[in-house]
């Protein structure tokens, strides 16, 4: 029982959380003003029980991956954890994760003032689902290390009216808890128990601004959070600006200022229901934004239109929409003055020459927003190289300057490949339904499945593994492209696909990067192996309001939720 326990326990730690955990609790309500970190755990004992019934456990337990994780010797060591709380303090593990640990875990860090980094506060908050075995373990607890001599008093102290319990070690140091309204308190600080207080005795009914923050950013019900108040943070910032001689780096850090004044909070979440997801999102005020920072976290229109194209087959596919003038804006402006003057040049000298340097503006302009990258399974059961595609939306007076400037680039690779290689790579060019596409053939050379080639199809420049490719892009109609994520793998075709042709592809790898087969072999493997427990992967973005959230969901092959029968 406790080696099933504790498995669940290193599970869900990694990955707990069900669907329908409750509001914040009180405990969060108790956490002080002026908290700089503050980490919020939900409901465990729900989700131990949710994760023990699941298929995703009942396979995690005789996986390799679970052997490898849930080593006898570790267990081990739990195992006498457990035994010493049950025999000198009357808690089975069962009762602790069951009754003490409760419906929330809350950790509240504050930082010192400037230059006082001792006076930094920290605070365990607990909402216990049976208060009374916490006030027995507690009292028992202070029995225990009492008579060891650990802890020479422990007495009742009173702060605004409120009574919370000082424990004094036999070094002097001490420590403060409190009981109250089914909330436990613990800190090594009294200015810890005192903010504790305070909120309970300011504001009994209002929550507290990291609940109110949280709420923002629509994190309320994720099982783990881990929220950070960046104002805390902007006395230390500002002293490693001032102190920056490297003008690099002063220029990168006076604009990283500008977009931190600007957040008014971030965190990271984890959720499950019968799958992963971990987020990381943030609270901003726009109107303190950079303009073209503020177009990059608030964009104004939907997911990118050429996403519709990405079959429903495909391995991997990634997809947006970018404005390219806005985005080389916006990473100009953490640069130096000359750093600014150098980016300029290089589109100058290496792009202008392509295009010509008096339509660099109008071409660069005229990319995107839309583009999409994706890889599919080769149909031919012969060749190993997967089929892929990158397209982005070109306007007309782009799409030529753009053709010529990525054949001239083409045409250079293909003549210094010549010059050093006895297999000749030729520029090859065909039409297809009124569609000129060109390609790189080198029969002897290239994989089979191997023919790069681009045209510019229905307004989209598209660059793909084959003409055929090409070809099949423009003959498919596109699906409605709603709410479609920035970044999604198939984690089953994946396996499937290196399953089939994991040696070819090994092979290869290792003749590229100069490396032995078999290291490359035993790391496709492995990552097949993990694959094994992933169905599909999706990162996803969404803004709204003053919030921008990215999240990354994993849909396992065996659901963490058990299904129950119809």
């Amino acid at each position: 029982m406790v080696r099933s326990r504790v498995a669940l326990l290193l599970v869900v730690l990694v990955a707990a959380a069900a669907s329908g955990a409750e509001p914040v609790s009180a405990a969060l309500d108790r956490v002080p003003d002026g908290t700089a970190i503050c980490v919020v755990v939900r409901d465990l004992q729900t989700h131990l029980q949710t994760v023990a019934k699941s298929p995703f456990f009942a396979w995690f337990r005789q996986s390799p991956l679970g052997e490898r994780i849930l080593d006898p010797q570790e267990l081990l060591k739990l195992k006498q954890l457990h035994d010493f709380f049950a025999e000198q303090l009357g808690v089975t593990g069962e009762q602790l994760l069951d009754d003490v640990v409760g419906d929330a875990i809350v950790l509240a860090y504050m930082p010192g003032p400037a230059g006082k980094p001792d006076a930094e506060l920290g605070v365990i908050l607990i909402s216990p689902r049976k208060p009374e075995v916490m006030a027995k373990l507690i009292e028992k607890l202070n029995d225990l290390q009492q008579k060891s001599g650990e802890i020479k008093a422990v007495r009742e102290r009173t702060y605004k009216g409120l009574t919370f319990v000082e424990r004094e070690k036999v070094d002097g140091a001490l420590e403060y808890y409190q009981l109250s309204d089914g909330v436990f308190a613990f800190t090594g600080q009294l200015g810890g128990i005192h903010g504790v207080v305070d909120r309970q005795v300011a504001k009994p009914s209002s929550p507290s601004s990291v609940r109110r923050a949280i709420d923002r950013l629509g994190l309320e019900k994720r099982m783990a959070v881990a929220w950070f108040n960046p104002r805390n943070f902007d006395a230390e910032l500002k002293l490693k600006h001032e102190a920056t001689k490297d003008a690099s780096e002063r220029a990168f850090l006076g604009r990283f200022r500008e977009v931190w004044a600007a957040t008014d909070s971030f965190a990271l979440d984890l959720h499950v229901d019968n799958g992963l997801e971990l987020g990381v999102a943030a609270e901003f005020d726009p109107s303190k934004l950079p303009p073209e920072l503020r177009n990059l976290a608030f964009p104004k229109s939907g997911p990118s239109a050429v996403s519709g194209k990405i079959p429903p087959e495909a391995m991997f596919a990634v997809s947006g929409r970018l404005d390219v003038p806005n985005l080389v804006a916006a990473l100009a402006t953490f640069l130096p003055a000359e750093g600014k003057a150098s980016l300029k040049a290089v589109g100058e000298q290496f792009i202008g020459p392509l295009i010509g340097r008096d339509k660099l503006p109008a071409v660069l302009a005229g990319i995107g927003p839309d583009w999409a990258f994706w890889t599919t399974v080769p149909n031919d059961a012969k060749v190993w190289m997967p089929e892929w595609t990158f397209a982005v939306k070109v306007s007309e007076p782009t799409a030529r300057p753009l053709q010529q400037a990525v054949e001239f680039a083409l045409q250079t690779a293909r003549i210094a490949h010549n010059r050093d290689h006895a297999d000749q790579i030729d520029l090859h060019e065909e039409v297809q339904g009124g569609i000129v596409v060109k390609s790189l053939v080198n029969e002897t050379g290239f994989p089979a499945g191997f023919r790069p080639a681009f045209a510019v199809v229905e307004g989209y420049f598209v660059f793909a593994s084959t003409p055929e490719v090409v070809r099949k892009f423009a003959s498919t109609k596109p699906a409605l492209a709603k709410d479609a994520p920035l970044v999604r793998l198939s984690g089953t075709r994946l396996r499937s696909y290196l399953t089939a042709h994991g040696p070819a592809v090994a092979s290869f790898l290792a003749k590229s990067q100069g490396r032995p087969v078999e290291s490359v072999e035993r790391e496709l493997k492995d990552l097949t192996a993990v694959l094994e427990a992933i169905d599909r992967l999706e990162i996803t973005r969404v803004s709204k309001n003053k919030t921008v959230r990215f999240a990354v969901r994993i849909e396992l092959t065996k659901p963490l939720k058990s299904v129950s029968p119809k």
